[in-house]
C-alpha cells in the first residue's frame, strides 16, 4: 500500500506541547477575546475594513537553498513496499509559506454567520500528501452581538473533531481578532475539518428565545486567514491516487504543465489531441476547481534553472506525454523497452531535482496507443489500478445520446431519487436540530442534516410550452407532536417552489405526494432541487423545554422526478449556455460535434485552448475524447471553437464577429436604448399566419431588443488593427455564425498576443467570471469585476425536433389561433357537406321524378 501521511499519536513532548497550547488558548483568550496571540487593542468598525491582500503564490525562503547540481529523471522501481522514501528525506527541503483567506475555502463567501443559541459552521481545509506541515496559523477576525452575556457565550474551534481553542464573546468589545496556532499533528492528507461552534445567550435564569435575532456572531472570511508553513516530502503514490498529483488538495491555483517533444517544430495534430485529453483528465479529477494548463518542452527536464521555473509555474502537476521513442532520451532505453502498449506510469525525479518526487507519464508505441492511454486517464474514477504502472491493451467506449449530461433525464423517463443518487435519509429541523446515535459501542452521536439536495441535468435548448410541467412525486414520513405551522419547503435552483404542510399531530406517511413546477425555473446544465423540512415543536413557549428528538423527517428514495420529453430549440448567441451546459460545443458529450481550430502554433495559443477544453470537461465530468483539434477549419462539424491572437485569425472570421474588422475599420456596437418589442414573426408562411392570428386574439410576447450605435474605429497604422491594438490588455470571447447564415455556431477566444491570450483564458475559467458569462460576447482583463458582457444584435435559432414534438410546439405556442383555425375549418367543412347534401338530394329527387 502507498505510504501516505496519517494521523499519528503524539510523543510525550508533543503531548506536553499540545497541552500547553490548549492551556494558553483557553486561559489566555478569556479576557478579552483573543487566540494564542493578542487581540487588537482598539475595536475596528466595518468602515475600516480594508481590501484583502492578493494571495501570493508560495515563495521559497532565501535561507533554504536547493541542491545546485542538475537533475534528470529516472524510471521509478516497480517494487512498492508502502514505505516511500521516508520522512527524513524532506528535512533539507525548503520551507514554503502560503496564506489564504478563509473565503478561499468556502467558495468565496465573504462571511461565516453563526446565528441562534447554538450554531456550527465548517471549513474544509485541504492538505496534499506531498506537503509536510510545519506550522498552521489561524488569524481570526470576528464580530459578535453587543447583547450577549459574556460569561455564558463562547466561540469554540475544533480541528478534525478535537477542540483546539475556545474564548468568550465579549459584548463590550464586539469586534475582535485572534491568532491561533493549530496543532499540525492533527492534520491529515486530504480534507481537514475546521469547525466553529458558537454558544450564545442573552439572559440566564429567565426564559430565553433560542432563535432571538440578537444571538449572532459573524466571522469575516476575507480578513480571516490560514497560513501554512510546509516542506515538500517524497510520497509513494500509485495510479489510484493520481488526483493528488494534479493538485486536488493544493491551496494555490491548480496548474498543469504538459511536457512534450516540441523543441523545433510546432506540435502535431496528434500531440495537440494528447495534450487536450491529459488536460481534461486532470480537470475532471479536480472536480470543480479550475485548471490552468501550459505546454512545455521536454528539454526543460534535466536543466536545473528550467526545472525551477517549471516548479513555480506548475508546483503540483507535470505530465510527460509522447510516444516511447519521443520519451526515450529523457527516460532511458530500459523504460522504453517496457512500453509494449498504451502506458500509464509514475516516475521519480533524481535526487537534486527541485521537482517533487513523482511525475506522470502517458505514452505508447504509436500515436493511437498514446491517445488511448490519455483517454483512460480521464475515465478512471475508481481506485484501480493500485500500481505505479499500467498497460492498456483495449478500450471500448460507450455510445452516448446527444443533448445529455451527468444524471440527465432522457426521453420523458421517470427517475427515482435512488437512481439520481439520493438514498433514503432522515432529516431534522434547523429550528431544533436532533442527533442520531451510532450505538452504545461507539458512544457517539452525529447531528442530522437539515436538508437534502437532488442534482440532475437539463439539456440546453428545451422548449416545454406554456402548459408543460415537471413533476416531483415525494414519499416521506414525519414525526408526531409537530406544531401546526410545520412545513416541507421545496426550492429549485434557489427559487421557492412549494410548501407542503406537515400538520398531522400524530405524524403521517405520505406516498406519491405530487408537486408540479414550471419549466421556466430550470436552467441548462446542472439543476438543484433542495428539500428542507421546517418542523416546529408543539411546546415552544419561552419557559418550556424544547426537545428536537421528535422533529424527524424521512425522505424515501422511492420518490421520483418526471421531466416530459420536449422540443429542442436554442436561440443563440447565449454564453450562459456555454458556461452552464457547454452548449453548443457539448451538444454531444463526447465532443464529436465540434472542433477546435488554432490560429497559430505559439505555446500560449495551445495552452489557452487546452485550458478552455479542461473547463468544458469539468461541466460533464468526463473527457471530450471525440473532439477534434488542429490548425485547419472543421467545416464538417456542427460547431467550431477558434482560439488565437487577433493578428493570426482568419480575416473572414474577424469580419463576421460581433466586433468586426471590415474595410480597414474595427466596428463596435454600443447599446443606446433597450426596448421591449413583440417577437419577430417566424420564418414559415404557415407559422407566420398562425402567429398573426394569435396576436390578434391575445397580446404577443415581448422580447428585449437593444438599439445600438455602430462605430467604426480607424488606425493610422492599418497593421494596428490587425495586431488587436484596440483590444488592448483585454481578452475576448465571441459567439456568432458565419455569414451567410449557416446555422453552425462559432465561438472565438482571442487577445492581442499569444501570451496575453493564455493569461486571459486562465482568468476566464475562474468561477467568478465563468458563471457570469452572458449575451453574445464578453471582454475582461486581470482585474476583479472587469468582466463585461453584451447581447448580440444578430441572433439565430438552431434545434432538432421529432414530428410529435413539433405538433406539441404548435399546440403550446398558438393554442387560440389553432382553435380558431380548427373552428373555421370545421364550419367550412360542415358548410361544404351541407351544400353537397343539398345537391345530392336535388339530384335524387329529379331522378325519381324522371322515372315516374
Amino acid at each position: 500500500m502507498p505510504a501516505c501521511r496519517s494521523r499519528r499519536s503524539p510523543s510525550g513532548l508533543q503531548a506536553l506541547w499540545v497541552a500547553l497550547l490548549l492551556t494558553v488558548a483557553t486561559v489566555g483568550l478569556a479576557q478579552p477575546p483573543l487566540g494564542l496571540g493578542s487581540p487588537a487593542d482598539t475595536p475596528t468598525s466595518s468602515a475600516d475594513r480594508k481590501a484583502p491582500p492578493v494571495p501570493s503564490e508560495p515563495e521559497h525562503r532565501a535561507d533554504r537553498a536547493t541542491p545546485e547540481h542538475p537533475a534528470g529523471l529516472a524510471v521509478r522501481s516497480q517494487s512498492h513496499d508502502g514505505t516511500g522514501t521516508g520522512q527524513d528525506a524532506s528535512a533539507d527541503a525548503p520551507i514554503t509559506e502560503i496564506t489564504r483567506p478563509l473565503a478561499h475555502f468556502i467558495s468565496g463567501r465573504a462571511e461565516i454567520d453563526l446565528r441562534h443559541a447554538w450554531a456550527t459552521a465548517d471549513v474544509n481545509v485541504p492538505l496534499p500528501s506531498a506537503w509536510k506541515p510545519q506550522q498552521l496559523l489561524l488569524r481570526l477576525k470576528y464580530r459578535n452581538s453587543a447583547n450577549l452575556l459574556e460569561a455564558h457565550s463562547q466561540l469554540r474551534i475544533e480541528l478534525n473533531g478535537l477542540i483546539v481553542a475556545q474564548f468568550r464573546l465579549d459584548p463590550d468589545r464586539p469586534e475582535g481578532e485572534a491568532r491561533i496556532r493549530l496543532p499540525v499533528d492533527l492534520l491529515e492528507a486530504g480534507y481537514n475539518q475546521l469547525r466553529f461552534r458558537a454558544a450564545q445567550h442573552t439572559v440566564i435564569g429567565e426564559c430565553e428565545d433560542p432563535l432571538a435575532p440578537e444571538l449572532w456572531t459573524q466571522i469575516d472570511a476575507v480578513q480571516s486567514s490560514l497560513t501554512l508553513d510546509y516542506r515538500r516530502q517524497p510520497v509513494a503514490r500509485t495510479l489510484a491516487e493520481v488526483e493528488d498529483l494534479f493538485g486536488k488538495y493544493a491551496w494555490n491555483q491548480a496548474r498543469l504543465a504538459v511536457a512534450m517533444d516540441v523543441d523545433t517544430d510546432a506540435p502535431s495534430r496528434e500531440q495537440l489531441e494528447w495534450g487536450a485529453l491529459v488536460a481534461q483528465a486532470a480537470a475532471v479529477r479536480l472536480e470543480y476547481r479550475p485548471l490552468d494548463v501550459a505546454l512545455r518542452s521536454l528539454a526543460e527536464l534535466g536543466d536545473l534553472a528550467a526545472e525551477r521555473e517549471l516548479l513555480e509555474m506548475a508546483p503540483d502537476g507535470v505530465v510527460l506525454v509522447g510516444t516511447a521513442e519521443q520519451l526515450e532520451p529523457t527516460l532511458g532505453e530500459d523504460w522504453a523497452a517496457g512500453v509494449t502498449s498504451s502506458y500509464l506510469g509514475l516516475i521519480q525525479s533524481e535526487q537534486g531535482s527541485p521537482l517533487s518526487a513523482e511525475r506522470l507519464v502517458v505514452s505508447g508505441r504509436t500515436s493511437d496507443e498514446v491517445r488511448r492511454a490519455a483517454i483512460v486517464l480521464g475515465l478512471i474514477d475508481f481506485p484501480l489500478p493500485d500500481t505505479e504502472e499500467a498497460l492498456i491493451g483495449e478500450l471500448a467506449l460507450p455510445r452516448l445520446p446527444l443533448n445529455t449530461g451527468q444524471r440527465a433525464l432522457l426521453g420523458g423517463a421517470l427517475a427515482t431519487f435512488k437512481e439520481l443518487g439520493i438514498r433514503t435519509t432522515t432529516l431534522t429541523s434547523p429550528m431544533a436540530p436532533a442527533d442520531v446515535s451510532h450505538g452504545a459501542a461507539e458512544g457517539s452521536t452525529e447531528r442530522l442534516k437539515t436538508s437534502t439536495v437532488l442534482d440532475f441535468w437539463v439539456p440546453a435548448g428545451f422548449f416545454a410550452g406554456r402548459h408543460q410541467r415537471g413533476v416531483v412525486s415525494l414519499d416521506f414520513s414525519y414525526g408526531a407532536k409537530l406544531r401546526g405551522d410545520s412545513v416541507l419547503n421545496l426550492s429549485l435552483n434557489d427559487t421557492f417552489v412549494r410548501g407542503i404542510p406537515l400538520d398531522n399531530p400524530v405524524g403521517a406517511t405520505q406516498i406519491g405526494y405530487r408537486v408540479q413546477f414550471p419549466f421556466d425555473l430550470l436552467m441548462a446544465g446542472r439543476n438543484r432541487l433542495e428539500i428542507t423540512p421546517m418542523m416546529v415543536p408543539s411546546f415552544s413557549d419561552l419557559c418550556q423545554f424544547r426537545q428536537g428528538a421528535n422533529l424527524l423527517f424521512t425522505l424515501f428514495d422511492s420518490s421520483s422526478l418526471l421531466m416530459p420529453d420536449v422540443e429542442r430549440l436554442v436561440r443563440l448567441p447565449d454564453l450562459r449556455l456555454l458556461a452552464h451546459a457547454g452548449f453548443p460545443l457539448l451538444k454531444d458529450p463526447t465532443g464529436s460535434q465540434f472542433g477546435v481550430q488554432l490560429a497559430g502554433h505559439h505555446p500560449g495559443t495551445i495552452s489557452a485552448a487546452w485550458t478552455l477544453l479542461a473547463r468544458l470537461a469539468q461541466l460533464i465530468q468526463m473527457p471530450l475524447y471525440e473532439a477534434a483539434i488542429g490548425y485547419e477549419p472543421f467545416l464538417d462539424r456542427f460547431a467550431t471553437l477558434v482560439v488565437g491572437p487577433v493578428p493570426e485569425l482568419d480575416p473572414a472570421l474577424r469580419a463576421d464577429s460581433p466586433i468586426a474588422i471590415r474595410d480597414g475599420l474595427l466596428w463596435v456596437d454600443y447599446p443606446v436604448m433597450d426596448l421591449i418589442e413583440p417577437e419577430a414573426l417566424p420564418g414559415g408562411w404557415a407559422e407566420r399566419g398562425l402567429a398573426r392570428l394569435q396576436r390578434w386574439i391575445e397580446p404577443p410576447s415581448g422580447r428585449s431588443r437593444p438599439r445600438e450605435a455602430q462605430v467604426g474605429f480607424e488606425d493610422d497604422e492599418p497593421s494596428g488593427l490587425q495586431a488587436g491594438s484596440l483590444l488592448g490588455r483585454q481578452g475576448g470571447l465571441f459567439e456568432f455564425q458565419r455569414r451567410p447564415a449557416s446555422g453552425k455556431p462559432i465561438l472565438m477566444l482571442t487577445a492581442s498576443t499569444p501570451e496575453l491570450l493564455q493569461a486571459r483564458a486562465a482568468r476566464l475559467v475562474q468561477p467568478d467570471f465563468w458563471y457570469n458569462l452572458a449575451g453574445g460576447f464578453a471582454l475582461w482583463d486581470s482585474r476583479e469585476d472587469s468582466l463585461r458582457t453584451q447581447p448580440a444584435a444578430d441572433r439565430f435559432t438552431i434545434g432538432e425536433s421529432s414530428p410529435l414534438n413539433r405538433v406539441n410546439y404548435f399546440l403550446n405556442s398558438y393554442p387560440q389561433a389553432l382553435l380558431a383555425v380548427t373552428i373555421a375549418l370545421t364550419l367550412l367543412l360542415v358548410s361544404l357537406l351541407f351544400v353537397l347534401m343539398r345537391r345530392f338530394r336535388r339530384r335524387s329527387e329529379a331522378q325519381v321524378f324522371t322515372e315516374e
